[in-house]
């Protein structure tokens, strides 16, 4: 973020920010499978890739999660206040860069069966303040899923929403799903944000 800072500094560029969310538990749930964690794991570089034939565990996800305020307990990646507030701080981060909300969009509005609109509401936003005329194309979009280890380049034969080949392509366990969601907050603004709706009506207020 700092970087960011003295770019605009040095630079003034005319910019807008993009920020893709996410919904928490999924995202959580595939970070867990697909970063490399040494606490976790032999012969694993922070910030590298899980490797090949470590496994992960829903239930060893949960169990993190669960421990997340007890000091003694290895943490997942950080504290759950952090996870479930940092779309918030990206999004306030660029308003206080360029005086206005960001573009927020959701992946997987990207996936579903209305992406070409979602994509001309981005397109309309980008020529809008930049005064470009982009025409966005995704007629290759497809999905990738990195956790079956083919790259981020390679569209994957597996690609299943929140399964992944390291974790024995077990879903994430619905505890889990309903605790995190006890503890997102501000899932409601950012659907309104994104136009997408997420399904908040398992968030406690």
């Amino acid at each position: 973020m700092q970087e960011v800072v003295h770019m605009h500094e040095m630079l003034k560029p005319k910019t807008v920010y993009i920020i893709m969310v996410r919904n928490l538990s999924d995202w959580m749930w595939s970070g867990y499978n697909f970063w490399c964690r040494p606490s976790f794991g032999e012969d694993c570089a922070l910030g590298g890739w899980t490797k090949r034939g470590m496994h992960r565990s829903p239930t060893h996800f949960h169990e993190l999660l669960m421990n997340d305020s007890n000091p003694n307990i290895k943490k997942l990646y950080f504290s759950m206040e952090y996870l479930t507030t940092s779309y918030i701080e990206r999004i306030d981060f660029a308003k206080n860069m360029t005086g206005k909300l960001p573009f927020v969009m959701a992946s997987e509005a990207l996936e579903g069966p209305n992406n070409v609109e979602h994509v001309h509401r981005l397109q309309e936003y980008l020529n809008t303040n930049l005064g470009s005329r982009l025409t966005l194309d995704i007629s290759n979009l497809h999905l990738i899923n990195t956790g079956d280890h083919r790259g981020e380049k390679m569209q994957s034969k597996h690609a299943s929403a929140g399964l992944y080949g390291i974790s024995g392509h077990q879903p994430i366990l619905p505890a889990t799903v309903e605790y995190i969601n006890s503890k997102w907050k501000q899932c409601e603004y950012i659907s309104t944000l994104a136009q997408y709706s997420y399904n908040c009506s398992t968030v406690h207020s």
